[in-house]
C-alpha cells in the first residue's frame, strides 16, 4: 500500500526557489508516494490517516498548517525540511526549536558550512536528527550564457541579491567602494535606496528573458556576500549560466572546487582575491567552470534532491539524547525561548510605539 505524503511549501509556478523545491520535488515523490500538496500559508489543520507523513516548511505565522497540523497525533512521520543557518541571525531560526526538537527529522535546506560550524551554537541540538540537504538546478531552465571569459583586467563582478543584511549587501558595497579599478554590477530591487556612484545598478531583471541574457553574458563572475545565507541557489544558476561563483563560506558553499571563497568583513583579502581572479590566466577560470560542470551534473540534480528526501523518509528514527545531550538540549531551548520571548516584546514594542504615534497625531489634529 502507498504512502501518503502531506508536502506543505510554498505553492505556485516558477522555476527558482521555493517553487522549484515544491514542484520538482512533488513530481518525483509522486513516483512512490501518494504525495497532497498544502500551500505554507494555508489556515487549516490536516488530520492525519494511519500511515500519513508530514513533510514540510512551517510558516511565520502560527495558525497555518504546518504548525497547526504538526501536533496532531496519528503521524507515522514528521519531518522538518527549511532553509538553515545560524549565529548570528540566530533569532530568525529560534522560533522553530519547538518544531525541530519534537520531530522525527530535521531536513536542513543549506550549504556544508552551516553544519560543520553549528557545534557551539545554540542550535546545537539540532544535529541530532539533522540531515543536510544541499539545493539544485535544472540546467534546462539555467542554460549556458556566458562562453568566452573576458580579457585579463577587463573582467566583470555581479551581484544578484537584495539589499539585506543576512545577505552582506553592506559588505558587497564594501568591496565596491573599496575597488575603484574593478567593474561591479546589482541586478535587484530597489536601486532607489542604494547610493554607491561606483556601482552599476540593473534593478529587477527576468533572466528567461532574451534581453536580460544578453546583458547577463556581459559578466565573467557571481559574487554572493553573505552573512547567514543558508546556501543561495544564484550561485548554482550562475555557474550552469557559465559564469565562476565567488562567495563568503557564510553564503553555505565553502571549500569546494568549483568556486572561489573570500573571507566576510575582510576587505583586504577579499580584493586581493578579485584581482587576482581579474588578471589571471584563463584556463584556470575554464578549470573552474569544468569543476562546476561536473558538481551540477553529478550532485546539484533534482533526482539528488529527491532521492536525498526520500532516503529520509524510509530512514529509521534517530537515537534519543545521552544524558549529557538531553542537558545540553534543555539549556539551549531555554535560551532559544528567552529569544523567541525577546524578538516578541521587541516586535511587539514597535507595534504600540506606532500606534500610539498614531492615535496621538490623530487626537492631535482634532483638536486643532
Amino acid at each position: 500500500m502507498r504512502k501518503t505524503i502531506h508536502f506543505i511549501y510554498a505553492k505556485g509556478k516558477g522555476i527558482r526557489t521555493p517553487w522549484a523545491i515544491t514542484n520538482e520535488l512533488q513530481c518525483r515523490l509522486s513516483v512512490e508516494y501518494d504525495v497532497v500538496v498544502h500551500d505554507w500559508a494555508e489556515k487549516k489543520v490536516i488530520v492525519p490517516s494511519p500511515g500519513n507523513i508530514l513533510l514540510g516548511h512551517p510558516h511565520p505565522e502560527p495558525d497555518t498548517v504546518f504548525r497547526r497540523s504538526f501536533w496532531q497525533k496519528g503521524w507515522a512521520k514528521r519531518i522538518v525540511m527549511i532553509p538553515f543557518r545560524h549565529e548570528p541571525y540566530i533569532n530568525e531560526v529560534a522560533w522553530w526549536d519547538p518544531l525541530v526538537r519534537h520531530a522525527d527529522h530535521f531536513l536542513a535546506i543549506c550549504g556544508r558550512y552551516w553544519v560543520d560550524t553549528m557545534g557551539t551554537t545554540w542550535v546545537s541540538h539540532w544535529k541530532r536528527n539533522l540531515i543536510q540537504l544541499d539545493l539544485a538546478v535544472d540546467r534546462v531552465h539555467f542554460p549556458r550564457i556566458k562562453e568566452d571569459f573576458s580579457p585579463k583586467g577587463e573582467r566583470k563582478f555581479l551581484c544578484i541579491s537584495w539589499p539585506a543584511a543576512y545577505k552582506g549587501f553592506d559588505y558587497f558595497l564594501d568591496l565596491v567602494r573599496a575597488n575603484p579599478g574593478l567593474s561591479f554590477a546589482w541586478a535587484g530591487q530597489y536601486p532607489e535606496r542604494v547610493d554607491c556612484p561606483e556601482l552599476t545598478k540593473l534593478g529587477y531583471m527576468d533572466f528567461s528573458l532574451e534581453p536580460s541574457k544578453a546583458i547577463l553574458a556581459q559578466y565573467d563572475f557571481m559574487l554572493t556576500c553573505g552573512r547567514s545565507d543558508p546556501n543561495p541557489t544564484t550561485i548554482l544558476e550562475a555557474a550552469s549560466w557559465g559564469m565562476v561563483s565567488i562567495c563568503t563560506p557564510q553564503s553555505g558553499y565553502y571549500d569546494e572546487d568549483w568556486l572561489v571563497n573570500i573571507p566576510l568583513d575582510n576587505v583586504q583579502k577579499a580584493s586581493a582575491i578579485l584581482h587576482d581572479l581579474n588578471e589571471c590566466d584563463p584556463a584556470k577560470l575554464a578549470l573552474l567552470r569544468r569543476n562546476a560542470d561536473h558538481a551540477l551534473d553529478s550532485h546539484y540534480t533534482w533526482d539528488r534532491f529527491a532521492a536525498d528526501v526520500a532516503s529520509c523518509i524510509e530512514a529509521p528514527l534517530p537515537q534519543s539524547f545521552t544524558r549529557v545531550q538531553w542537558l545540553i538540549a534543555l539549556r539551549n531551548s531555554f535560551v532559544l525561548s528567552c529569544i523567541r520571548a525577546k524578538t516578541y516584546l521587541l516586535a511587539n514594542s514597535v507595534c504600540l510605539h506606532r500606534l500610539r504615534t498614531v492615535w496621538w497625531s490623530l487626537h492631535d489634529s482634532k483638536r486643532t
